[in-house]
């Protein structure tokens, strides 16, 4: 008798669960209509995106003789689900992992500074460590449509680096940034 309890509250619950999990429910045979229903549900997990990227152009022309060349770039991070994110900032032309940021022409390479900030207004940034990961998480949000700028990327060639350059060849390289949720 005991085994049979044990059995039909086993049994009970399980169609408990297996009936509160479905509310779909089937029409019943009608002459007129019949009406059935489905529970829709959109599961939403964690999801980030870096947008509205452009080229950042650079130039000697107009720089102060003792001045860096610096320009900026404001991008927007969105996210949901997290409550925050980090940025990792690599070059191209750098030693991946180092932190290290190279501009090249080809026969002549120079050396930049980076930094970024999750406000776009922002007048400077946080510079990343040695393995170009910008220490600290960042909260300002956009959302995942990204429809206005909410970070700012800082780009600096140091004086001792412009100056010194010998070729009027254009230099380049491609900055990657990738945030991850936290």
């Amino acid at each position: 008798m005991k085994k049979n309890i044990i059995r039909s509250l086993i049994a009970a619950t399980a169609m408990a669960t297996s009936f509160s999990v479905f509310a779909a429910s089937d029409g019943t045979v009608d002459s007129v209509s019949s009406t059935g229903t489905s529970e829709i549900t959109l599961t939403v997990g964690n999801l980030i995106v870096a947008r509205m990227f452009g080229d950042i152009g650079l130039t000697t022309d107009g720089a102060t003789v003792g001045s860096p060349i610096t320009q900026t770039e404001e991008i927007c991070i969105g996210f949901l689900g997290f409550t925050g994110y980090t940025v990792q900032l690599d070059s191209a032309n750098g030693t991946a992992g180092t932190g290290t940021y190279t501009l090249d022409n080809g026969t002549e390479t120079i050396s930049y500074d980076v930094a970024f900030d999750d406000d776009e207004t922002a007048g400077s940034g946080t510079s990343p460590n040695g393995t170009g990961a910008v220490p600290g998480t960042f909260t300002n949000n956009g959302n995942l449509g990204c429809s206005s700028e909410n970070a700012r990327i800082f780009i600096s060639i140091p004086a001792a680096q412009w100056e010194g350059i010998s070729s009027t060849a254009s230099f380049t390289d491609t900055l990657t940034v990738t945030v991850s949720g936290s």
